[in-house]
């Protein structure tokens, strides 16, 4: 996926994020919370710190390396259940 969060964040994932932890592949129109935007900067649209489905968050999708930890779109309304990119440096 990438050698370090830096890279991660600064050139993006070399292919798109598209297993879960359990190698289970996710179909192309599945979208993930992130609490980043493109630019690896955390976001302050973090769902309260994923507590509150009345909260925003910004998510990104799994089919696309370019936009994995955010569409480009507005932050939505949490109360649609989509995974979380969890990651530890």
């Amino acid at each position: 996926m990438a050698k370090g969060l830096t890279e991660l964040t600064t050139l993006g994932p070399k292919t798109p994020i598209n297993r879960t932890a359990k190698n289970v592949g996710l179909d192309a129109t599945t979208t993930v919370y992130t609490g980043t935007g493109n630019d690896g900067a955390a976001s302050s649209d973090t769902c309260a710190n994923w507590d509150s489905s009345t909260a925003f968050g910004v998510f990104g999708s799994t089919a696309l390396k370019q936009a994995w930890t955010d569409t480009g779109g507005a932050p939505v309304k949490c109360d649609i259940t989509r995974r979380l990119y969890c990651f530890e440096e």
